[in-house]
This record gives structure tokens, C-alpha cells and sequence, in this order.
């Protein structure tokens, strides 16, 4: 169901009768410098060619369809207005990410791929055209037609050819990880290597068209040139394949080598699809298919890097880890994520309508996740921060495999998408922070025109998307302007929205913090008939000693629970029931234990930090316990509950 709070809440822990109450901060927040990996992670290799072109499109290709390689495309400029057009690339050696750079040198970061700087603000003599990664990806070079070299993060400065006449201007370079040098090509076919050995070059000898492209090999040992006409000129340890160079040859832009360097595929300059006019030479597959990135683009080829990365596989059935949200698409497939004990990423896939969680692969560096939403059986989109990074990682085939891109937001604990294409996130903070919002699925995401206060929940129909906070805030155009709501009477503010499907009605629940003193207290709820067009407050419609419920969800016109931990008891956390409403009107019984409900067992020790349900009434819970992550469903408005199998 699409309409739901994934926000994680650190609000409320109820630990031997005492209510704790602090900021809206995600609980177990990661720390700098944590690993992603679980420690008991095995990985496979997956390779594919990134593809850049001229308006900012990215393309991935692989080797007869490596499924995996999709989370290669991290985000690109596709159909955004650019001061410059593109015209190079570069990935990191990791393969988790990569830049684009334009003519002006602007440079562009997604993924891992870290913003170190960039000519863009600059005045320069010449354009730039090239760059290239250090070796451990924490830095960068640009070169101007000139051969300027500007340096950024790691990368030292050993020299350029920007106070030497040239005869030709420099159309390109590649680094070389063994020296921590770099090389520069001009259209004449002249090399010159800085703190880098000099293999060789075409310099002074006549060519049947201009250069346009230089790749080192993968160990480094060698550099490969390509001309317009598809010329291959190879030096070093690179080896000659052939090349696609003939009479009114035309239009070769790129070239990518093989990770063992047997090989490579050399690119034209434009294609009519997503997939890129290419000769495969050596070993490379002949029969490369799209796997990634945007799915049509006719603008130049202007780069294109091998990129080969590490994968984790599901790991063994494990208790290592927590839940943080839920989501289900369906009445069958369900999403849950949170973290590892190593603050990495946890993804638990159900295809059987929560009763079975297996674990998914995630790509290697992705954060712990605090909130998911899948507005399809197939699109889901989920949000974690990391090391003062936040991310969006975004799956296209029902959470089987994810791409991983960073967004502009200081923090996201919630995400909420109104279709496969427009998506809004929000997180927590002190003042109006952390509001984003995504026109393409969660690709790539800008920061909110006008800013919720506080928010750290949020929900979306296709008639609306609600943040909750210090107050409620909503949203008809999926988080591009946000309008603060007024509620008479006073609020403490909320930890959880959720509207009905169509989005006419919506109730935003808040926990009262003295219901820790006081547990007969009813909690915070605020209502909307109008399709979120006003408000109203309605506590005096919660029963007693709903103080610290902090979610809720909604399946139908009339149907809604709420769920969170009981404040009147004593010993570990017991879990209050289901509220059930008509949307505002009089809440049903409160199930507790004791009073004919079966509640969760094993017994959580921690609040619930997900709950979703779907159209067809059944409900999830995730929540974590003394042996690792769990879930529960109820298909009965919570007086029955029934714990699911979790790895």
C-alpha cells in the first residue's frame, strides 16, 4: 500500500514502564567510517559498460543481460537544462559510482562518487574535455583543450601542457593507477605523460581522421587511443584487436576494454535507442544488452568506462541486524529493510503477504535504510543516510536488485511515491530540513521549492502527499511545494500519516510525552475529510491510553489501524492493538493483552518502527527482538497476530 509512514522513530521506547522521549532522530543513526558489509557477506563480480552521452543520459550495457550490472545506473541529467553539455566521464574503481563533466567544468557526482570540485564558476582560456578518477577514487583531474590540468580531492598536480604551444588542442587523458600519474591525448595523435611512463603516440605521423578518445588498460600497463573514423592505436600492454576504420568511416567516440584486457568494445557516436551502435573486438561479448540508466537517448556517445564491481550475495540466515519499515505493494509482495549490526543495508523480501521474509541482495556501500514505499508490485524506492551522506536506492524489479544514488537532503528517514515516476522523501532536524522530491522514480531528487517543518513522516496517493512533524504539512504537486496546515486547538506533533487509498481522508497520529506519567492518556490525532485541504483536531476521539501510539495505516474508505507501545505496563515492551476508525469517526476496541488479543510473539524489545497494510486488510508489523529482526501479520484488525518467518 502506498499510503505509508516508514519514517524510524526514536521517540518513544518503553523499557520497564518508562515512556522515553527524545528528538526525532533515527535511532541506531550510522557513524562514520562504518562498514556496509555484513560480516559474513560472499560477493560476486558483475561487469557492464556505462555509457555517457552529450545531454547528461546515462546507459548501461552487459554482457548477454548481467542483471546485476543495473545497479551500475545511479542517477544522470537526462532532460535537464544544462549550461554546458556533457563531454567526458569517469567511474570510480569500485564501480559504485561515477561523474559527469561538462564543457564548462561542471562536474556531476552520483552514486559513491564523491563532488571535490569543479571549473564550473570559473573563467577559463579553454573548454574542458576530459577527466579521469585517481586510483582510489577520491579525487579527480579535468584537462582543458590546452591541456590545463585542474586537480581536485586526492589528486596531485604533476605537470600540463597549458603554457606550451600546441599543434593540435588535447582532446583527452586517462590515469595511470601505477604511478598515481596521468596521460594526455591531442587530436594529432601526440601522448604526453605526466609522472606516467610515455609508451608511445601517433604525434607527427599523418592520421586518416583526428583522435577523439584515450583508456588506459585495466592493469595499467598501456593506453589505447581511437580516432573519429574508428581508428584503434594501441601501446603498452594493449594489444591490437582491430578496429572499425574503412572507407567513410565516421562518428567513433569511445572505447571500453575488457577487465582482462582481451578485449573491448568500441562505441559510435550516437544510437537510436538505449542501446549504442558498437563493435565488439577480442573477447567482448558481441551481443551487449541495456541494463540500466535511461532507456532512450539519439545525443552523443561522449565516454564510456568498464566498470566491474562487487556484489553481495544473501548472506545465511542470520539474526544480525534490525527493522526500520515495511511496505507492500500487493496483497502478496512486501518489502522490509533496516540495517545490519555493521550499519549496512537490510532487505528482506515477501512474496506470500508477509508470512516469509528471504533476505535481497543490496549494492555494496548502501546505508542503513529507514524507509521504503513501493507504489507497484515492481517500483520501489527506499532512503537511508550514512556518514552525513544521504541516499535513495531505487529497485525496478519488485526489490529483487537495487541501484544506489545519494540525494541532496541532510537526512531522509521517509519516502513516499504517488506513482513509478514522482517520489518525495523527508527527515527529521531542527528548522524547515530534509525535504526532497524526484520526477523519475527516485533516480535522482532536488531539494523541495517550499519546506515542511520537521518533518519525519510522510505519505502519498495520486491526490496527495501529506508530512507530518511539529506539524502537518501538505503537498499536491509530490513534494515540489509543501503548505503548512493550521489545526485549532493545539498539537504536540505527529510521528505517523496515512490516507485512505483515493486520498479523500487522511489522520495524522503524535505521541503525548505525559503519557509516561499519566497512561490513560490519548495521544495526538488530527483529521482531514477534504482531501487534506483542512484539518481538524480530533483527540478527544482516541481512547484512553493511546499515548504513545506512533503508527498507523489505511486500507480501505473506512478502515485504519494504529499500533505502538503500551505505556501502562511493566516489564518489556507490550504492543497496543489496532484502532479501528471510518477516518475521523469513533475508534474501535483497544486490544491489549489479557483482553482476548493474542499479541506478537516473540515479544518485541524495541517499538515497532514499520507497520503497512494491505487492500486487503491483512497488516505487517516489523519490529526487532533479543534475536534479530521480526514481522508479524494480522488479518483480523490486530486482535490476532502471527509471527512471520524472518532470515
Amino acid at each position: 500500500m502506498r499510503t505509508r509512514w516508514t519514517a524510524r522513530l526514536a521517540t518513544i521506547a518503553v523499557v520497564f514502564g518508562t515512556l522515553l522521549v527524545g528528538g526525532y532522530v533515527p535511532a541506531n543513526t550510522p557513524t562514520a567510517g562504518a562498514s556496509a558489509a555484513r560480516p559474513h557477506d560472499t560477493t560476486t563480480t558483475c561487469t557492464g559498460v556505462l555509457i555517457a552521452r552529450l545531454d547528461g543520459s546515462i546507459s548501461v550495457l552487459a554482457p548477454k543481460g548481467t542483471t546485476c550490472a543495473s545497479s551500475i545506473a545511479q542517477g544522470s541529467l537526462a532532460g535537464m537544462k544544462l549550461n554546458a553539455p556533457i563531454f567526458s566521464s569517469a567511474a570510480l574503481p569500485n564501480g559504485n559510482g561515477y561523474w559527469l563533466l561538462g564543457s564548462d567544468g561542471g562536474v556531476f557526482a552520483f552514486g559513491q562518487a564523491q563532488f571535490y570540485g569543479s571549473t564550473g564558476s570559473m573563467h577559463l582560456n579553454a573548454p574542458i574535455v576530459g577527466m579521469a578518477s585517481t586510483p582510489d577514487g577520491g579525487g579527480y583531474w579535468l584537462v582543458a583543450t590546452d591541456g590545463g590540468i585542474f586537480s581536485y580531492g586526492d589528486a596531485q598536480f604533476y605537470g600540463s601542457t597549458g603554457g606550451i604551444k600546441l599543434n593540435k588542442p588535447v582532446v583527452g587523458m586517462a590515469a595511470d593507477a601505477a604511478t598515481g600519474g596521468y596521460w594526455l591525448v591531442a587530436s594529432d595523435g601526440g601522448v604526453f605523460a605526466f609522472n606516467a611512463p610515455f609508451f608511445g603516440s601517433m604525434g607527427g605521423q599523418p592520421l586518416n581522421a583526428p583522435m577523439r578518445f584515450m583508456t588506459g588498460t585495466p592493469d595499467f600497463g598501456g593506453y589505447r587511443l581511437v580516432a573519429i573514423d574508428g581508428g584503434v592505436f594501441d601501446y603498452g600492454d594493449a594489444q591490437f584487436y582491430g578496429s572499425a576504420a574503412g572507407p567513410g568511416s565516421t562518428g567513433w567516440s569511445a572505447l571500453a576494454t575488457t577487465p582482462d584486457n582481451g578485449g573491448y568494445w568500441l562505441f559510435a557516436a550516437t544510437g537510436l535507442s538505449a542501446l549504442p551502435t558498437y563493435q565488439p573486438f577480442g573477447d567482448a561479448a558481441n551481443n551487449l544488452t541495456f541494463v540500466g540508466g535511461d532507456a532512450l537517448s539519439v545525443a552523443i556517445v561522449v565516454g564510456a568506462s568498464t566498470v566491474s564491481f562487487q556484489v553481495p550475495v544473501p548472506p545465511p540466515p542470520s539474526t544480525d541486524g534490525t527493522f526500520n519499515a515495511v511496505s507492500c505493494a500487493s496483497s502478496t509482495v512486501c518489502v522490509a529493510v533496516g540495517g545490519t549490526s555493521s550499519q549496512g543495508a537490510l532487505i528482506e523480501r515477501s512474496t506470500d503477504g508477509g508470512s516469509t521474509f528471504t533476505l535481497d541482495s543490496v549494492p555494496t556501500g548502501a546505508p542503513e535504510l529507514t524507509g521504503v514505499d513501493c507504489d507497484t508490485s515492481l517500483h520501489c524506492v527506499a532512503v537511508g543516510t550514512q556518514s552525513s551522506v544521504t541516499y535513495a536506492m531505487v529497485s525496478d524489479d519488485g526489490g529483487l536488485t537495487w541501484s544506489l544514488d545519494t540525494t541532496p537532503a541532510p537526512i531522509l528517514q521517509s519516502v513516499a511515491c504517488e506513482n513509478a515516476a514522482d517520489c518525495a522523501a523527508v527527515g527529521g532536524g531542527t528548522g524547515p530540513t530534509g525535504s526532497v522530491y524526484s520526477t523519475d522514480g527516485g533516480k535522482s531528487w532536488q531539494t523541495s521549492v517550499t519546506l515542511p517543518d520537521d518533518p519525519i513522516g510522510i505519505t502519498c496517493t495520486s491526490a496527495i502527499c501529506v508530512a507530518v512533524g511539529a506539524t502537518v504539512s501538505t503537498s499536491v504537486d509530490a513534494g515540489v511545494h509543501w503548505t503548512a496546515q493550521t489545526i485549532a486547538g493545539g498539537t504536540l506533533g505527529y510521528s505517523t500519516v496515512s490516507c485512505t487509498p483515493d486520498g479523500s481522508s487522511c489522520l495524522a497520529l503524535g505521541t503525548d510525552p505525559q503519557g509516561a506519567v499519566d497512561p490513560t492518556l490519548p495521544g495526538d490525532l488530527a483529521v482531514s475529510s477534504d482531501a487534506g485541504s483542512t484539518w481538524t483536531n480530533e483527540n478527544a476521539k482516541l481512547p484512553a491510553s493511546s499515548a504513545s501510539l506512533q503508527n498507523v495505516a489505511c486500507w480501505s474508505a473506512t478502515d485504519c489501524m494504529a499500533i505502538g507501545p503500551d505505556p501502562a505496563t511493566t516489564g518489556p515492551i507490550s504492543i497496543i492493538g489496532s484502532l479501528t476508525t471510518d477516518t475521523g469517526g469513533t475508534f474501535g476496541t483497544l486490544f491489549r493483552p489479557g483482553t482476548g488479543s493474542v499479541f506478537f510473539s516473540p515479544r518485541p524489545t524495541f517499538p515497532v518502527l514499520g507497520f503497512t497494510c494491505s487492500a486487503s486488510g491483512t497488516c505487517i508489523a516489523v519490529a526487532n527482538t533479543s534475536s534479530g529482526p521480526a514481522a508479524y501479520t494480522t488479518s483480523d484488525g490486530g486482535q490476532t497476530w502471527t509471527a512471520s518467518s524472518v532470515q
